[in-house]
């Protein structure tokens, strides 16, 4: 009986790293699949898809401004954004979306976005409107989703399959 109590104890930490391992690949391919279909999130949102800011831009951009009130944490986050997209809304006028992506979407995610919008319309004078994007959504911020605070792109599972 000890002995399949430690097999089992053992079954359960190799599964336990086969989820940790999962997780990873799900959340990249999540991240991938929405940034291909910047251009449809951007239109879903009604604005006109212009270009991805690489992370490059994003420090320049916090090197434009000051950031003196701003904690580390947040300022290594905003460079890390997974999605910042430059788009025009339906007057021509620039704008920004500032989007976080997980195969299911949490509230981590949509403080970030929402935090990241705050940030971009803070350094551009340019509206911003936080999106997140992902296969699922966590019912615990749905309403956030509903309320149009945040902007929810459902990834549909096929962009995640490997051609």
């Amino acid at each position: 009986m000890a002995e399949l109590k430690a097999d089992n104890v053992n079954i359960k930490v190799v599964l336990q790293g086969i989820r940790d391992d999962l997780r990873y690949l799900k959340a990249g391919h999540a991240r991938n699949a929405a940034v291909t279909d910047a251009y449809n999130l951007a239109q879903d949102m009604g604005l006109r898809y212009v270009s991805i800011m690489d992370r490059a831009e994003l420090g320049s951009l916090l090197d434009a401004n000051d950031t003196s009130d701003l904690a580390s944490g947040d300022l290594r986050s905003f460079r890390r954004a997974d999605l910042i997209i430059r788009a025009v809304d339906g007057e021509g006028q620039p704008c920004y979306i500032a989007a976080e992506i997980s195969f299911t979407v949490n509230g981590r995610d949509t403080s970030r976005a929402i935090r990241n919008a705050g940030l971009l319309n803070r350094f551009t004078n340019s509206p911003a409107f936080p999106a997140v994007a992902g296969v699922h959504l966590d019912e615990r911020v749905r309403s956030l989703a509903d309320s149009g605070e945040v902007f929810f792109y459902q990834l549909e599972p096929e962009l995640l399959e490997v051609e």
